[in-house]
């Protein structure tokens, strides 16, 4: 039998493992399965904190990068109403980070798992990096001025989910100027440019300012 595939499936099998540990580590927590590799936590009615096991299966490890971050249920309604996406296409998180960006010293900081021995401290110490750093991170965010002012400075400003979440939150918030002004000034970026990724925005960005051209009164922060 080929080996290098039984030791594929042995890194596989180590995953899961250490995801079923990392399950068990965070409910404590207040985490609970998703879907996929992703476990979240209510941290209020509109708020959700959301860890995420991004894997890479090297040949004589596992190497895990957790993202931390949070799903704001308003903001990714709202894109969900322009877009239409398939759940498959749609972001787990309004905006995230690798866990290790969100401690004092900075870093991208993957767990390494090299024999399902490790798997049952590795995640405590994992739920406990999330307890003292991810956790914090979230409720200093969990309104949406705060998610619009961290959309825009690293390590929480990918392009592709700023130009969608910082608009969205100046829409909810009432500051329908700024939303529209981001809005027009990306439009004119993408100008002529035809890609997948370019079509997506500009429906998105046609469907916010139509709402826009009849604005709800006042505003919201939640």
């Amino acid at each position: 039998m080929d080996t290098s595939v039984m030791r594929l499936r042995d890194r596989a099998q180590l995953f899961r493992a250490f995801a079923r540990e990392v399950a068990s580590a965070l409910a404590p927590l207040g985490f609970v399965r998703d879907t996929g590799q992703l476990f979240a936590s209510p941290m209020s009615e509109q708020v959700f904190a959301v860890l995420g096991l991004n894997k890479a299966i090297e040949a004589d490890r596992v190497e895990v990068n957790p993202v931390m971050g949070l799903r704001h249920v308003a903001i990714e309604s709202l894109i969900d109403e322009a877009l239409r996406l398939p759940d498959l296409a749609k972001h787990a998180m309004t905006m995230g980070a690798s866990l290790g960006y969100l401690m004092p010293d900075p870093r991208y900081r993957p767990v390494l798992i090299t024999n399902e021995d490790d798997t049952k401290q590795e995640a405590s110490d994992l739920a406990l990096d999330v307890e003292r750093f991810g956790l914090p991170f979230v409720r200093k965010h969990k309104e949406l001025t705060a998610i619009a002012r961290a959309v825009q400075t690293p390590p929480l400003n990918a392009e592709h989910r700023r130009i969608y979440t910082l608009p969205a939150a100046y829409f909810l918030v009432g500051d329908y100027p700024a939303a529209q002004a981001f809005l027009e000034e990306h439009l004119k970026e993408l100008a002529g440019k035809n890609y997948p990724a370019a079509k997506q925005f500009r429906r998105f960005a046609q469907a916010l300012l139509t709402r826009l051209s009849t604005p709800r009164p006042g505003g919201r922060d939640t």
